[in-house]
């Protein structure tokens, strides 16, 4: 948790950039919208994944206590690598005897996919760890619900099934890719148990049914219900697109892939490890399917967890959804998962008491050192400058607001949101396509009709930022051709007399103000 909170520490502007780009400023501007403008959740288009729960209790509180986004996000970013390290730990503890000394090692596999930061400067990578709102809950979610099956598996108490159904629904209803990284998987185990635990197979089975229908049909519910809009996403069995997708995987696999990266390193162990849980898988089989003799719980979660690398990885190849590098997201915790049980694979053909003493040693002081080098480097005021991240193109655009007494604006997809939530003049300026009708994505469709804190009062704009011959085009042609404009950053904004959007259904063009329809 300390090398998370580190990597906070140590980002370049760049780096803070891409961390508190649009995409990741959702949960952000959900808390701003209800809780600080005093909307209703009433007209927001959220996320294909909603990230209902956990990830908006969790940072809401966090906001809450903290008063500050960017102090939240770092907050969300060292909880979730505790809870990934906690709830792994736990998983290993219920089913090796071993626990201790790979408890030691699972911190220190953890540690390298920050240490990426720190090493390739790959920040983007490590950031998949840290970010709320990319997934990454439905990854702790299936580990949450394979603990609560474990538990089952050992004290054959149903309440621990309850727990998954429970649980699991709302991280259905949250992300459909808790599907993907808990159902599927747990549906193989259940299958492995109805050789000779059959008993404890059908409630395994039942639950996992049970959970997927019923997460399914509040997901169903909650979009029946019209009050926020759900979208699907991007692409969606997109078969036709399997074959691009594969491509565009194997080749972010071959750039890692390289001994000089950090990141080639963690795919090796990854894959080895990968490796040596099928070898196991396929030894332990007689005994998984056997009538008669049983495979013991760490074999069983072997299976699980050889299963969900299998099935997580692949899944967004199979969907075609794996259109670009930073869709990672969808599958970046296979290598999570792989590489930090990379310990418990080998130790599945070492007998504990054939371990060296030394190893339990270097198990805790390689971690510790690792941290203590890190922290010596780490630059002066590290952790302030991003508290403070003020983005320069933000400033500049306040700077001419002020000057010129802006307040409402449009600007593209990738600059409003972040002008919004980083203005210190309190500009609102939302999303528009480059021909100027409205974008709805990840957005409340009343910004574009009513004021900030006063929900009854229309709202007029008054500038436009233009970033692309199209929309300089269209603010001309729709806005006035002798309309006052001014260069900012990356940006022409371009001063008017007022406009609003027509809240019709039918019309989506800006209408200057005054002006009949």
């Amino acid at each position: 948790m300390l090398l998370a909170f580190f990597v906070f520490c140590d980002l370049s502007e760049w780096e803070l950039s891409f961390l508190f780009k649009s995409d990741a400023l959702y949960l952000p501007s959900i808390y701003k919208d209800l809780y600080i403008d005093g909307n209703t959740f009433r007209g927001w288009h959220v996320n294909p994944a909603p990230n209902f729960f956990p990830d908006m209790p969790l940072f809401f509180l966090l906001n809450l206590c903290s008063g500050s986004f960017i102090i939240a996000t770092i907050m969300y970013g060292v909880i979730q690598v505790g809870l990934t390290s906690l709830l792994l730990y736990l998983l290993i503890k219920k089913v090796d005897a071993n626990y201790h000394l790979n408890g030691l090692f699972l911190n220190l596999m953890l540690m390298t996919f920050l240490l990426v930061h720190f090493v390739d400067g790959h920040f983007a990578y490590s950031f998949q760890l840290l970010i709320n709102g990319y997934h990454y809950s439905a990854f702790l979610s299936a580990l949450l619900c394979f603990n609560f099956v474990f538990s089952f598996l050992k004290s054959k108490n149903r309440r621990w099934l309850l727990l998954v159904v429970i649980f699991g629904s709302f991280a259905i209803a949250s992300d459909r890719l808790f599907i993907v990284t808990f159902s599927a998987p747990a549906l193989a185990l259940a299958a492995g148990l109805m050789f000779n635990r059959r008993k404890a197979g059908v409630w395994v089975l039942l639950a996992v049914i049970l959970t997927s229908y019923t997460g399914l049909e509040l997901y169903e519910f909650i979009l029946r219900q019209g009050y926020i809009k759900i979208p699907e996403p991007h692409k969606f069995m997109d078969f036709e697109n399997i074959k691009q997708s594969w491509f565009i995987l194997v080749g972010q696999l071959g750039d890692w892939l390289s001994l000089t990266k950090l990141k080639g390193w963690i795919l090796i162990g990854a894959m080895v490890s990968f490796v040596i849980m099928l070898i196991n898988v396929v030894l332990q089989l007689p005994k998984i399917v056997g009538k008669k003799a049983q495979a013991d719980y760490k074999s069983l979660f072997v299976f699980l967890t050889a299963t969900f690398i299998l099935t997580v990885f692949i899944a967004p190849v199979l969907n075609g959804s794996y259109t670009g590098w930073d869709t990672m997201r969808y599958n970046f915790s296979s290598y999570i998962i792989s590489l930090s049980l990379l310990p418990v694979a080998i130790g599945l053909f070492l007998k504990p008491r054939s371990i060296p003493k030394w190893v339990f040693s270097l198990a805790t002081v390689v971690p510790i050192a690792i941290v203590v080098v890190v922290y010596l480097g780490l630059p002066n005021g590290g952790f302030s400058k991003t508290t403070n991240y003020y983005p320069p193109r933000v400033e500049a655009v306040d700077q001419v607001a002020e000057k010129f007494n802006l307040q409402y604006g449009i600007a593209p997809y990738n600059d409003a949101k972040v002008i919004t939530m980083f203005s210190k003049n309190k500009l609102r300026v939302y999303t528009v396509f480059d021909g100027l009708t409205p974008w709805f994505h990840v957005t409340n469709h009343n910004w574009f009709y009513k004021k900030v804190g006063g929900w009854d009062q229309d709202v007029t704009f008054d500038f436009v930022l233009a970033k692309n011959k199209e929309a300089r085009n269209a603010t001309r042609q729709l806005l006035g051709p002798n309309l006052d404009s001014v260069s900012v950053s990356e940006w022409t904004l371009y001063k008017t007399d007022g406009f609003t959007f027509p809240n019709d259904g039918v019309h989506w063009e800006p209408l200057l103000s005054g002006r009949p329809e």
